[in-house]
């Protein structure tokens, strides 16, 4: 599994390019942010959800698109899992199966995709490593002698790009 990083402003267009983009099999999201209701956003660009099983998604316009989780407490949402629903799924053998296979995750395997700013066009996708992350992350770490003593960092970046992924 490689996550991808979707920025939360994205309108409905700009949604459909990233999600085809990357061929998402699983998207798993906030219910909202401030105003905005991410499954309302996701029922105009998809509106097959609401009537579909949950885990059995069949889009026109996101065909690779199965699955939905949306992390809330309140409420459920029609075609969707809720993070407790998922947290809930998986066997003891299921579970053993998916650390069975983390074993043979080699350090430059994809672990993230991001999607570019798309400034000069549509934004394109960048595949990162684990062992650039770690990497990245670690010598972010040293620069800042973050590894010398207690440090408290605030950093207030866009966690869906490559800053807020790594710091």
């Amino acid at each position: 599994m490689i996550s991808v990083g979707v920025n939360p402003a994205y309108q409905v267009p700009e949604l459909e390019y990233a999600l085809n983009k990357v061929g998402v099999k699983a998207l798993v999201m906030a219910e909202s942010f401030r105003t905005r209701n991410y499954y309302n956003v996701l029922e105009e660009l998809i509106p097959e959800l609401s009537g579909s099983v949950p885990g059995k998604l069949k889009s026109s316009r996101v065909p690779s698109l199965k699955t939905v989780v949306i992390d809330c407490e309140e409420r459920s949402y029609p075609g969707t899992f809720s993070m407790h629903d998922l947290l809930e799924l998986p066997t003891e053998q299921q579970i053993r199966n998916i650390e069975s296979m983390q074993t043979r995750i080699c350090p430059d395997s994809g672990a993230c995709m991001l999607l570019t700013s798309g400034t000069t066009g549509q934004p394109k996708v960048a595949l990162l490593s684990h062992f650039g992350l770690v990497n990245n992350a670690t010598q972010a770490a040293r620069r800042n002698e973050l590894d010398s003593k207690d440090h408290r960092v605030c950093v207030h970046v866009p966690l869906f790009h490559a800053f807020g992924l790594v710091f």
